[in-house]
């Protein structure tokens, strides 16, 4: 979870094309189990999951209008 909010706020902190290719290799690893059972595909699909998260919040961070640091009083 981390990482996505991470890739939120700072999506240039991250490499797309990495996380992109993480995504690929999930959706074939979920493509790969030859049977439709639970325990095989748990990990894939939760792969998959987290790292399609992790794009689109990369994506949705790159969109967003960058916001502009608050200042705060300080006493002197």
């Amino acid at each position: 979870l981390l990482t996505i909010r991470k890739a939120y706020h700072l999506p240039s902190s991250e490499t797309r094309s990495t996380w992109v290719l993480f995504l690929l290799s999930s959706v074939c690893g979920v493509l790969a189990v030859g049977s439709f059972d639970l325990m095989l595909l748990a990990y894939p699909v939760y792969l998959t999951g987290l790292y399609l998260a992790i794009v689109v919040s990369m994506r949705i961070g790159q969109s967003r209008t960058p916001m502009q640091p608050t200042l705060t009083p300080t006493d002197s």
